[in-house]
């Protein structure tokens, strides 16, 4: 029989055996995992020495800031074709030629796709001066200013003199995007990937930013990278620098071209496509979501006739995330509206907890502004209560302001998050893990709608998409969107699932319903105290009256709609009045053309000849 003391000596070195059993364990784990990532680490640097491509390159996309292990679709096929679609080559070993007509989406590491084989193209032509090699373009410098003999005699002084003229006078990769946001998103991408290159400068020309800055910076820095917005950049090339290094950019990247097209930038890029080099002096890519007969137009001149197409949206996604459920909801009692809306975002913190993004779209700036502070009055009804982040983006934001609002919203990870946004958050602007996207009426076009859903999903994640629409917009739904995957969802059948929800162990939290009413009463008093109800009014019926082709209504069928949902969602007692000039502007439409009456002058009036 064991004594007490030895039977706490067996106990001890039974623990301390087991103990070092777990850390041998956990050692292991520690030690496979490192040799897995080593390998994958190890795997990715061969791959990328194949491509040939430059050490700061490859040491951005291994190590800080990227981290690269696999690639996307859109990347492997475009990086397939490294290194000869970098080396100069107008056709490649295939046949075809180095142009690019890409489908693919927003977030799909389609930036990076044509970021690297472009900055490589500008490294490589750069390295090549050594050897006597260079542009056409620059060639043709170098004969108008009588240095061509720089590249006769090649001794270290002639070579770094090509190099630093090369660097100044011709521009490397110019980037054009639509959206300020995203232009700003490509040069960020652009400044992580070129960390480890010490002479590599990335220069944002977009609005909302001072042009004399910009000008400066121009000056001081070389063109390697240039992302720019259309109208920025026309005005930019007023400058006759500008104008010189763009005329000889070596590669032309067009970003979200079917976006470019829908913003009525077509003339403009046309108007700087004519300032570049001719399609065989240069390399081009155009990325876009949608291939139409617009786009197929623009690639015949802006890519060399023999471009190649690559497709990265599987059969059948063309259009809109057919697996993500959407539903319509027609809501005659306008009163209605505020409560579902706070159910639906109730129902997404239940669902996801602190990882419940959403994103609200409304049709007008002011209605963004008013709706923005209604909510963020009635955080403390909501399921995540204080922590609940309410943010406001529209485009009468500064840059400043936008671009910190988009940061902000792109970071809530650890609290519930809604982002209030007119459609200047509609394309481009990748936002990861948004669970939800509500729509506060009917969008401009079917392709905006498009647009809007696929601000969630993305990715491969979860999503769902809602619209809230009044039975006048029930027109553009049955005609517009009749091929798109809506479900009628009423007020009653989401009230049952909610219900379900709440008996269900799969809420992650709960809400105090009795708390909504009180919430909602504060925040209407706060917004009639704070906004202009007229002038909320006039823009809301306005961006109707834009569509009312679309929604098959008359002025008048659109005006009494509006002012009763402006009426009951912010709770005012009487309905809002619009401006007495937008009033008889409908009223002679109403009344149709004036009869003219006949002349009361003794003589009649002569003819103009």
């Amino acid at each position: 029989m064991l004594l007490h003391g030895e039977r706490m000596l067996i106990r001890c070195l039974s623990v301390r055996q087991t103990s070092q059993s777990l850390i041998r364990t956990s050692i292991g784990n520690a030690f496979r995992l490192s040799h897995s990532s080593s390998k994958s680490e190890h795997d990715m640097n061969a791959r990328l020495k194949a491509m040939a491509l430059a050490k700061p390159l490859r040491l951005s996309l291994l190590g800080n800031p990227f981290h690269f292990t696999t690639f996307t679709d859109v990347q492997e096929q475009v990086f397939s074709l490294l290194p000869q679609i970098s080396s100069g080559k107008k056709l490649l070993d295939d046949g075809k030629g180095r142009d690019l007509l890409c489908k693919a989406r927003t977030g799909t590491g389609k930036t990076i796709a044509f970021l690297v084989p472009a900055l490589q193209a500008r490294i490589h032509a750069f390295n090549q001066l050594a050897y006597g090699q260079t542009t056409e373009p620059f060639r043709r410098y170098l004969e108008e200013n009588d240095l061509l003999y720089l590249l006769e005699r090649g001794d270290k002084a002639a070579v770094s003199e090509l190099q630093r003229l090369f660097s100044r006078h011709c521009a490397g990769v110019l980037v054009i995007s639509p959206t300020r946001e995203l232009a700003m998103q490509i040069a960020t991408e652009a400044r992580k990937l070129v960390l480890n290159h010490k002479r590599l400068r990335v220069h944002e020309l977009v609005g909302g930013i001072s042009s004399k800055r910009q000008h400066m910076f121009w000056k001081k820095n070389t063109p390697d990278i240039v992302v720019a917005t259309p109208g920025r950049l026309l005005d930019m090339l007023d400058d006759q620098s500008i104008r010189d290094a763009i005329s000889r950019t070596q590669t032309l990247v067009l970003d979200e071209a079917d976006m470019l097209l829908e913003l009525g930038f077509r003339d403009k890029i046309q108007m700087i496509a004519s300032m570049l080099p001719p399609v065989e002096e240069r390399m081009s890519f155009m990325f876009s979501a949608t291939m139409d007969p617009h786009i197929m137009e623009v690639a015949k001149t802006s890519l060399h006739h023999q471009h190649r197409v690559i497709d990265c949206i599987p059969p059948g996604e063309d259009n809109v995330h057919v697996r993500i459920p959407q539903y319509v909801t027609t809501i005659p009692d306008q009163t209605r509206v505020l409560p579902f809306l706070l159910q639906l975002l109730e129902h997404d913190q239940m669902l996801y907890g602190n990882k419940s993004k959403v994103i609200i779209f409304t049709s007008t700036t002011a209605l963004t502004g008013a709706m923005h502070k209604m909510l963020e009055s009635i955080i403390s009804s909501l399921p995540g209560q204080e922590k609940t982040s309410v943010l406001c983006l529209h485009g009468m934001l500064s840059q400043t302001l936008r671009s910190r609002v988009s940061q902000q919203f792109r970071a809530c990870e650890s609290a519930p998050s809604i982002l209030l946004t007119s459609d200047v958050s509609a394309r481009g602007v990748d936002y990861p893990s948004v669970t939800r996207v509500i729509q506060l009426g009917v969008p401009c076009s079917k392709e905006m709608y498009v647009h809007r859903v696929g601000r969630t999903g993305r990715r491969g994640r979860e999503g769902r998409a809602d619209m809230l629409i009044s039975p006048f917009e029930s027109g553009f739904v049955a005609f517009q969107l009749h091929d798109i995957p809506l479900q009628p969802l009423s007020i009653e059948d989401h009230a049952k699932s909610m219900n379900e929800l709440v008996a269900s162990s799969k809420a992650q939290a709960t809400f105090d319903a009795s708390r909504v009413q009180t919430a909602m009463e504060r925040a209407r008093h706060y917004v009639r105290e704070t906004m202009d109800m007229r002038q909320l009014l006039n823009s809301a019926f306005n961006s109707y009256v834009a569509m009312r082709q679309l929604l098959r209504v008359s002025r008048l069928q659109i005006l009494h709609p509006v002012q009763n949902w402006i009426r009951a969602v912010f709770g005012l007692e009487e309905r809002p009045t619009l401006s007495p000039q937008m009033m008889s502007v409908i009223y002679s439409k109403k009344r149709g053309p004036q009869v003219r009456q006949p002349s009361k002058r003794p003589f009649p009036m002569r003819k103009r000849r």
